[in-house]
């Protein structure tokens, strides 16, 4: 027997349309603001801010940041 999951909800969402953001940002890795707020402080200051993009479906853009080149 096999089973088969799916994620659903507004963060599985936020996620899938920011994955589609990082060929736009030209960023192989992109981070929302509520991901980089989890981080401890020396992973935070590993990633640098890329700016806000429109998200589809948000109402306000999502802020994202990347790491460090």
């Amino acid at each position: 027997a096999r089973m088969e999951y799916t994620a659903l909800g507004d963060a599985a969402n936020v996620a899938a349309r920011v994955e589609g953001l990082t060929r736009e940002a030209g960023r192989p890795v992109l981070l929302t603001a509520a991901t980089r707020a989890r981080l401890g402080p020396p992973a935070q200051e590993a990633l640098q801010e890329v700016g806000e993009r429109p998200v589809r479906g948000r109402g306000a853009g999502v802020r994202l940041y990347a790491p460090q080149a």
